[in-house]
């Protein structure tokens, strides 16, 4: 299955699939069991996974998806029939880059997958913050010239750091700047996100790059 956009769903209901293809037939659906068949990895890929699975658990789906080379670094939302914070969390920590509670529709598919481009963050070709390089088209960030490896919410929220260093943001601050609705997501979920990003900085040998600010939330800091 190949296409500029593909979206994975655990799911097998039909009429969200019929409903998808009349407002986006750009875009490739695939429904999927417990295992991950060949992709396209240059396109973009959005994968949709129920917390209750048949056969895996959707935790150990999220991992599976995080750890094949073809959707590693795909956009995950998994499902929740109800809010529970402490899974809410577990479903994080395992890949997850933010959650639904209640049944999928199309309304909340179709909202995830728009292209998201926040319009303080123009795009250019590098930027600069001391020994660290952020080339916002290419996605790429470096230290010292070593790779630092980042999800794509990770990825979105150094880029958004990078625009205001020095500047404090709030966790709804974060979120809004992943183009998501600060009131359907908890505000523990950015510390998740934090803890990637500061994880992702560490294996490369980076100092702290992002301090907490308490009450308040986050400040990037130059190294």
């Amino acid at each position: 299955m190949t296409g500029s956009s593909t979206v994975l769903f655990t799911t097998q209901d039909s009429n969200l699939f019929v409903e998808l293809q009349r407002q986006r037939p750009d875009v490739a659906l695939l429904a999927i069991g417990s295992t991950i068949p060949p992709l396209n990895a240059d396109g973009r890929i959005w994968c949709f996974v129920d917390f209750l699975l048949p056969e895996v658990s959707g935790l150990e789906m999220c991992r599976r998806l995080r750890t094949n080379p073809a959707t590693e670094k795909s956009r995950i939302t998994i499902v929740f029939d109800s809010a529970d914070k402490e899974l809410i969390l577990r479903a994080l920590h395992a890949g997850a880059d933010d959650y639904i509670v209640g049944q999928l529709s199309a309304e909340e598919v179709l909202r995830r997958i728009q292209d998201f481009n926040p319009p303080s963050l123009t795009p250019k070709e590098k930027i600069e913050l001391g020994d660290i390089i952020v080339e916002p088209i290419a996605h790429r960030v470096r230290y010292q010239g070593k790779r630092v490896e980042l999800a794509p919410n990770e990825f979105q929220l150094l880029l958004h750091f990078a625009q205001s260093p020095d500047r404090v943001f709030s966790r709804e601050d974060l979120i809004q700047s992943l183009g998501k609705p600060a009131d359907d997501i908890e505000s523990r979920t950015v510390d998740v996100w934090i803890g990637r990003l500061r994880r992702a900085f560490k294996k490369v040998g980076a100092p702290e790059v992002i301090r907490t600010v308490r009450p308040i939330g986050y400040v990037f800091e130059i190294p």
